[in-house]
């Protein structure tokens, strides 16, 4: 028996035991802090973006990434081109708003509900609803499911114990990850 010490020294070695139990536990982390900078990295890499819709083809650039603590959200904010093939260009810039959550199957925290907070367009007012309709389109294709932070398989976890993200917090300078051991089916055998 691999514990046996523990039965002979009765009380103490089960307090021992459980001592040792409690202590392991408490290195296993509670958080996880995705910075800012990692956050726009992955952006970064996916820019420019390139869209045909219909007659109109729609170029993004130049994103930014700004984390909205007070309403638990990211906000994605991009320039854009719009080029119609029956002539003219209209540019800007527009901002979008989404929520995050723990997508298992990707193994990534990932963009839900996005939201066009609002277009800009360069020498005029408002965009013509044609327009903010495609852009709206487009936004929410790409950024629907979008991974912010993906992990490796059998991650995230911590020497050896497999963790879950059971909550997600925006923060002036990262997304938090609430990180909990995974618990484990049980298998008879």
């Amino acid at each position: 028996m691999y514990f046996g010490w523990i039965v002979r020294m009765g009380r103490a070695g089960v307090l021992c035991a459980l001592l040792a139990l409690a202590s392991c536990a408490s290195v296993v982390p509670r958080s996880h802090l995705v910075d800012k900078e990692e956050l726009t990295r992955v952006i970064l890499k996916q820019f420019p973006l390139q869209k045909e819709h219909g007659i109109f083809h729609l170029a993004l650039s130049a994103p930014q990434v700004t984390l909205r603590p007070e309403s638990n959200r990211v906000t994605f904010a991009s320039d854009y081109e719009v080029k119609s093939i029956l002539g003219g260009v209209l540019r800007g810039r527009f901002e979008s708003s989404s929520d995050l959550r723990y997508d298992p199957t990707q193994h990534a925290v990932v963009l839900v509900r996005p939201e066009l907070e609002h277009v800009d367009v360069e020498g005029q007012g408002k965009l013509p609803e044609p327009l903010k309709g495609l852009v709206n389109l487009t936004m929410a294709e790409f950024m629907k499911d979008y991974p912010l932070h993906s992990f490796p398989p059998g991650e995230p976890s911590f020497a050896g114990v497999e963790l879950d993200i059971t909550g997600i917090t925006v923060e002036p300078d990262g997304v938090r990850l609430k990180l909990s051991p995974k618990q484990q089916s049980g298998k008879q055998d």
